[in-house]
């Protein structure tokens, strides 16, 4: 691509619009010749010496999808860059250096100035080239990083490439992140587009958003750092280094690093999550301690199902760093879906080397169960048959329209493409795919079983040895030998019960995989069956099918009925050592001997009892709270359940959480499967955790929380509870879950009451009162809210954000900031409410932030006194009383918010 200066911005405005137009006929006609001449086409393709560029387009064109393309309209947004002509000669140097050395090697110093525009908005924006490889720089189509300036947005982004479509196999990158995204976790926006660099149509490109807070945002996620390894050595393979060492002697670089930067708790957490990566690296933390297991899962098996591998790769993996959790979760991009039908390799043992960062997160039998039961899942029939429901039309109608932008395009391109999107049937290839994963998942000859005899104390017990066959972990249920039955974890014998893996449901023993031939049989597990060698002789023998010995195994992850597999003899006794697994955390109970241990449930008595350190509620575990507890925490300690808390006070015998001094941490529900309940809880002087957000709040090495009490994806009941004298930043924070708050009491809180992120649900005949922040602030949710009185709060009473649905009903307000205020695409409906006292206005409806659009309120039978202003409506917005439209002005929302 030879690039020309070119004259005043005015006329070569127009001229780039004549040129673009004059383009897009030109390419039209040449289209229609080459139709017409698409029937003699064949005869001319047998000539040797037809040069290729014709020879390429004639066999475009004879394509029998390329008809439907020819004529379709390209309704993709239009974006343009102007760059100034010396500017331009700098990408150009950029490029030759690439070009002379075969790889790109970019720094912020090849950034240029440029302006972007797009339905005739401009911005002022930073470009340079982009890719470590050739297919993004060698032809005509070069990739750009963009960045625009002065916290400028295009399409709701701040920073994205533009590249060639084919460096991510065209839309199959898109119909991964477009699955991804379905499925809740975190993925760029991924786009295509018409680019016309200063007036010269470049075609279409693929926008792909870069890491920046609204990628982050934009999936539903508190702000947080972005984690991953450093490179170098993947691009610097020297003599004296091992590849297999290099993930493990990588460095931990942060994404986005001068935001990061400029922010104490961004930096905070950067520390805490460039450790757990390295606690990972040195295997010191397991899988699930530094990844959330559900999210990890997913990705992996959605990674697994479009052939993405390239995502997993040491050097292009990237992790956000979840403040609530103080988890990593990976970011999907860079897939590059593979379009061949063929199974990518086994994710528990194989990868770009030896042993990689996902081998080993994956001996984890917690992440390992969360994959393989996603893994399932997705490759069922009736999900795939979903996805293509939801994203064929538009898949197909973005291909067509890549099919068109290739005509006339050189030979080289046509090539390169040609296969992907006109002889890949993307969802032919995805259900061949699925079938194959399934026929390993449902193979049952997963282990290798045998029995012998053993001498114990009391005598000659059965000693059943089990070996796993699979490169991924297995699951021991137990043995069946005629009426008999034995559970796995009650007979192991090898490795010692205390060392065994169990699952994460508490009820088998966990086989790891084994990788190489010289792991057997080291990772052999024994079980001892007492009272099994009366019938034991004819099992062995063969000569009863009815006395055959059974294993019960499955595949970890898996659900349904395991595989029976008959275990016969071997003669030749083995001994081995035992496995070094990693310990496993200590019982509550030997830590808070107030506990009692009821099944799958803890359980705290009646009384009341001091807690010294965190109170922690393991993953598959209940807890229940009887009446008249009092729970008094040491001022570091926090209460975290993974499982439901039910807190059944009375209102004789309410149940106190609190401080044995002036502050504790507070409480964590995060991912219970069920519904918690509240009933007559008082929950005082919580300090929060995070000290950036709290000035009484616990140093947790970058785990924040907002909430005193924080309800993350757990669904949740609160009846009569109180919660006062809390210094954090949200008395009660619930996010993602459905929650109920029917008779609460909220006072005395240094900041907001109650904070819902993204939920639904309920606040009925409720108090808030001596409330320092907002009320109720709610953001991404749908509420209804009915019989609430709030008095005493400095800034808002009801606060709706984020395209927020409120229905209020029966509503007291009185001395507050403002009343009800609605913002960024968010509506309030109001039935009867009477506000009184409201400082700044009663009602106000405005756009806060850039990325969302005005609110609007509807009332009627709500009457306003004493208070400084009725309405507060920024052009755009709306706001009705009782069907009148009420006049709306300019607003400086950032000077509102700075008073």
């Amino acid at each position: 691509m030879r690039l020309s200066s070119s004259d005043s911005s005015a006329s070569r405005s127009e001229r780039q619009k004549q040129s673009a137009d004059k383009g897009y006929r030109l390419s039209g006609r040449k289209v229609l010749l080459l139709v017409v001449v698409a029937a003699v086409g064949g005869g001319l393709l047998a000539l040797s010496d037809l040069p290729g560029y014709l020879k390429a387009n004639l066999l475009l064109v004879r394509h029998p999808e390329v008809a439907s393309a020819i004529w379709l309209e390209n309704d993709l947004d239009e974006l343009h860059l102007e760059v100034k002509f010396k500017h331009l000669q700098k990408i150009e140097a950029a490029r030759s250096k690439a070009m002379q050395r075969n790889r790109l090697i970019a720094s912020d110093e090849d950034f240029v100035p440029a302006k972007i525009s797009i339905e005739g908005k401009k911005a002022y924006c930073k470009i340079r080239l982009k890719g470590d490889l050739a297919d993004h720089w060698a032809g005509r189509k070069w990739s750009f990083r963009v960045e625009i300036k002065k916290k400028g947005l295009v399409m709701g982004m701040s920073r994205f490439s533009l590249q060639d479509p084919v460096t991510r196999n065209h839309t199959n990158e898109w119909l991964f992140l477009e699955n991804l995204r379905k499925e809740g976790l975190v993925a760029p926006r991924y786009k295509f587009i018409n680019l016309t660099l200063n007036g010269k149509p470049m075609g279409t490109y693929a926008m792909e958003e870069s890491f920046s807070k609204e990628l982050i945002e934009h999936n539903r996620r508190r702000e947080g750092v972005v984690v991953t390894f450093d490179d170098h050595h993947f691009w610097n393979m020297h003599w004296n280094v091992s590849w297999p060492s290099y993930w493990r002697t990588a460095s931990v670089e942060t994404r986005n690093d001068s935001r990061v930067e400029e922010s104490p708790l961004l930096r905070h957490q950067m520390v805490t999550a460039s450790n757990l990566l390295r606690g990972l690296q040195t295997r010191k933390l397991s899988g699930e301690e530094v990844f959330e297991p559900e999210r990890l899962g997913k990705f992996l098996a959605l990674t697994h199902l479009w052939g993405a591998e390239h995502s997993l790769s040491y050097a292009d993996i990237n992790f956000y760093f979840d403040p609530i959790t103080g988890k990593l979760e990976p970011i999907g991009r860079e897939g590059e879906p593979n379009p061949n039908i063929k199974v990518s390799h086994c994710y528990f043992s194989e990868g770009e080397m030896d042993d990689t960062w996902l081998n080993q997160a994956l001996r984890s039998p917690r992440l390992a169960q969360a994959y393989v039961k996603y893994l399932e899942r997705y490759t069922r029939p009736e999900y795939l048959a979903e996805v293509s429901k939801s994203l064929s039309d538009e898949e197909q109608h973005l291909r067509n329209l890549l099919i068109k932008d290739l005509f006339m395009e050189d030979k080289h391109a046509i090539w390169k493409s040609s296969a992907i999107l006109l002889e890949q049937d993307t969802w032919d290839s995805l259900k061949q795919r699925a079938r194959e994963i399934r026929l390993g998942l449902e193979d049952k000859h997963i282990a290798l079983a045998y029995a012998r005899p053993a001498k114990t104390a009391s005598g000659i017990d059965c000693e059943v040895i089990i070996r796993n066959a699979l490169t991924q972990p297995i699951e021991i249920i137990g043995f069946e030998l005629d009426k008999q039955s034995w559970a796995a974890k009650d007979t192991i014998s090898m490795p010692l019960r205390d060392n065994a893996v169990i699952s994460p449901t508490g009820d088998n023993v966990v086989v790891p995989l084994r990788k190489f031939a010289d792991d057997h049989p080291s990772g052999d597990h024994a079980f001892l069956l007492e009272g099994a060698m009366r019938d034991m002789s004819s099992a062995i023998q063969g000569n009863s099918p009815e006395s055959t010995l059974f294993a019960l195994v499955r595949i970890l992850g898996l659900e349904g009925s395991p595989a029976r597999l008959p275990v016969s003899t071997d003669h030749i006794r083995f001994e081995a050592g035992l496995l070094p697994f990693l310990s496993q955390k200590s019982d509550p109970v030997s830590i808070h001997p107030f506990l009692r241990k009821k099944g799958k449930a803890y359980v705290i008595p009646s009384g009341d009892h001091n807690v010294t350190e965190d109170l922690v509620i393991p993953h598959g575990h209940d807890l229940l709270i009887n009446a008249g507890v009092t729970l008094r925490f040491a001022s570091e300690a926090t209460l975290i359940s993974e499982g439901t808390i039910r807190a059944v006070g009375t209102p004789e015998a309410p149940i106190t959480l609190t401080a044995w001094d002036s502050s504790w941490g507070g409480v964590l529900v995060n991912n219970a499967p069920g519904r918690s309940e509240w009933y007559h809880v008082h929950v005082n002087k919580t300090a929060g955790v995070g000290i950036e957000l709290h000035s009484k709040g616990i140093d947790r090495a970058g785990w924040t929380l907002t909430g005193g009490v924080t309800f993350y994806y757990s669904p949740a009941s609160f009846v009569h509870c109180v919660f006062e004298q809390s210094n954090t930043e949200d008395a009660l924070n619930v996010i993602s879950s459905d929650f109920s708050i029917l008779g609460c009491s909220f006072n005395d809180l240094s900041s907001d009451a109650f904070d819902g992120d993204f939920v639904t649900g309920i606040i009925r005949d409720s108090v808030f009162e001596k409330i320092e922040g907002d009320a109720i602030d709610l953001s991404g949710s749908n509420v209804t809210i009915e019989s609430v009185e709030v008095r005493e709060v400095v800034d808002k009473a009801i606060s709706a954000g984020e395209n927020t649905r409120i229905e209020l009903k029966k509503i007291r307000i009185e001395d507050i900031g403002f009343g009800i205020a609605s913002k960024d695409l968010s509506e309030v409906r109001i039935d009867e409410a009477q506000i009184k006292g409201a400082r700044i206005a009663a009602l106000a409806a405005y756009q806060k932030k850039e990325n969302f659009g005005p609110a609007k309120i509807s009332a009627k039978n709500v009457v306003v006194s004493a208070s400084k202003k009725i309405h507060l409506v920024q052009l755009g917005s709306v706001v009705k009383i009782d069907g009148r439209v009420l006049d709306a002005t300019p607003l400086d929302v950032n000077a509102l918010y700075a008073e």
